[in-house]
């Protein structure tokens, strides 16, 4: 029998309840939405299409995290004359529950020769943002020892929020890591991602103090089922780049993660920041994976 013709196809949220066997029939995957992993539990939307008999021809998933921002997994379509009209369609209903979820960024990672990929989700009003490099030091190339830093890093206390939304601003002007996402969310938001990053919340954040002042901030968080840390966020003012603290911090980060016991330290950059990543691989850092980041803002950004 011929199939169907997408414009005939009924697009609606997937109850929870048969979740599973919609996305079965059309060989669907769970793919992980970065190599580093992320919070559980998070609030998933799917988004299935289906004829009048209930047989599934496509779907589309999105997790809410942390932040009013969504991770999405690209629309999977069956084959059909119409498959790039259906996955606007997908995507054009995940966007309407996303919205409802008071989301405000949808991203999407994807492998950067999946060109079919891309074109569904151009279709869907997403554009390219950047890439990004996973890179990663083993345990072998970390200090074995501490080594007197040029700044003092102080511990953040509960009541720090303010603080630090303002010495991340001040970190992101004229930052060359994704500065297409850069204001796209209050920061706030951005540091409750930043803590539903593993299992560490904000307990390995540090402010790195110099001349009396704020101006920088490392971020870490710890994956123990992994025995790795990431490096969430690393920044400086510029006032104070150029003097070489970006490899101190990098290699503090590094003693840290042997304090820890772990096997690795990962973090990710973006492929475009070609001083961030001399910095890294002088620290034994090694590139091991690079996805495209495509977006789609559904907010109008921070205000105030």
């Amino acid at each position: 029998m011929a199939a169907p013709a997408a414009s005939s196809i009924i697009i609606r949220r997937c109850e929870a309840s048969a979740t599973d066997a919609a996305l079965g029939l059309i060989g669907f995957y769970w793919p992980d939405s970065a190599p580093v992993t992320r919070a559980a539990n998070l609030e998933a939307v799917v988004i299935t299409a289906a004829d009048q008999t209930g047989e599934f021809y496509g779907a589309v998933v999105g997790q809410v995290l942390p932040g009013n921002v969504a991770s999405v997994s690209p629309p999977r379509t069956r084959s059909l004359d119409q498959a790039g009209e259906l996955a606007r369609r997908l995507l054009k209903q995940l966007d309407v529950e996303l919205r409802a979820a008071s989301v405000e960024l949808a991203q999407t990672l994807l492998e950067p020769e999946d060109a079919a990929a891309a074109a569904m989700l151009r279709g869907g009003g997403y554009e390219h943002a950047s890439d990004l490099l996973y890179m990663a030091a083993e345990a072998g190339s970390f200090p074995e020892q501490a080594f007197p830093l040029p700044f003092e890093l102080v511990p953040l206390s509960s009541d720090d929020e303010a603080r630090l939304v303002r010495l991340v601003d001040a970190t992101y002007v004229g930052t060359l890591d994704c500065p297409r996402i850069d204001g796209l969310r209050a920061t706030a938001d951005v540091l409750a991602g930043y803590r539903a990053v593993g299992e560490s919340g904000a307990r390995l954040w540090r402010v790195v103090r110099a001349e009396n002042a704020d101006v920088g901030c490392l971020l870490l968080a710890d994956h123990s089922s992994t025995r790795q840390h990431e490096v969430v966020y690393v920044g400086l003012t510029p006032e104070v780049r150029g003097r070489g603290w970006g490899l101190e911090l990098t290699r503090h980060a590094q003693w840290l993660a042997r304090q820890a016991a772990c096997e690795r330290l990962v973090l990710a950059v973006d492929a475009a920041n070609e001083p961030a990543i001399r910095i890294y691989a002088s620290a034994g850092f090694r590139a091991w994976d690079r996805r495209a980041v495509w977006i789609k803002s559904f907010g109008a950004g921070p205000t105030g």
